[in-house]
């Protein structure tokens, strides 16, 4: 790669590698579509509930009845998801070290950060922003196309941050008996953690699809 930027505050080794990055793109890929399952299923939930309050269906028993076939399986497909998130997510970080780049953690907190409290508040995203931040610098600092534009990792993590509070509020309730079957009626609180549900989902796929087509294009032009 004799192309590569050479940065001594960036690189631990001047810029030379022991090895490629190790192949991210399909996890990413399955990572997507995980997503893109939860995406389509909570849409389902969301036109359940709207057609509800919207009074385009009325009995009761028949939007428990989807709603709850629903749930069983947006919780499948979530869980899913986020172990492959994880999955890949530890490898993108694990990448940029293989590249040179010094980063402020091992990659393993690239999945304990999300189960360490207080630390699950912020260190996803920083390893996240490290990720975003070295893949573009190594993409232009070689003159290679890239996807990593705008701040739609900082989206990406607002909306996770919001989703993870809401579910958390829900389970609670649910714990501590207070949700029975008329609270599991449909409202437009409902239609309001849908929507953040599916602005979670759209931005981790956003932002997976951002780094693998980046990765792509260093594997392509840079020999990555």
């Amino acid at each position: 790669m004799e192309n590569q930027i050479l940065d001594d505050n960036a690189f631990q080794n001047s810029g030379k590698q022991e090895e490629t990055m190790r192949n991210n793109i399909d996890r990413a890929d399955y990572t997507i579509y995980a997503h893109s399952a939860v995406f389509v299923l909570i849409s389902l939930v969301l036109l359940t509930n709207l057609s509800f309050l919207l009074g385009l269906v009325q009995n009761v028993d028949t939007i428990l009845l989807m709603e709850g076939i629903l749930s069983i399986l947006v919780g499948v497909a979530t869980i899913t998801g986020f172990i492959l998130f994880l999955m890949w997510f530890r490898r993108a970080y694990k990448n940029i070290q293989i590249i040179g780049y010094k980063t402020k953690h091992i990659d393993g907190w690239a999945v304990g950060g999300f189960f360490v409290p207080i630390l699950a508040v912020f260190y996803p995203y920083n390893i996240m922003t490290e990720i975003w931040q070295k893949m573009q610098l190594t993409a232009e600092g070689n003159g290679i196309k890239h996807y990593l534009k705008g701040g739609i990792h900082g989206w990406w993590w607002f909306f996770w941050i919001l989703s993870y509070i809401i579910s958390y509020i829900s389970l609670k309730m649910q714990m501590n008996g207070q949700v029975d079957i008329e609270s599991q009626i449909p409202t437009w609180i409902s239609v309001f953690t849908n929507v953040i549900e599916l602005l979670d989902a759209l931005f981790t796929i956003l932002v997976v699809k951002s780094l693998r087509d980046t990765e792509k294009e260093l594997r392509k032009d840079g020999g990555f």
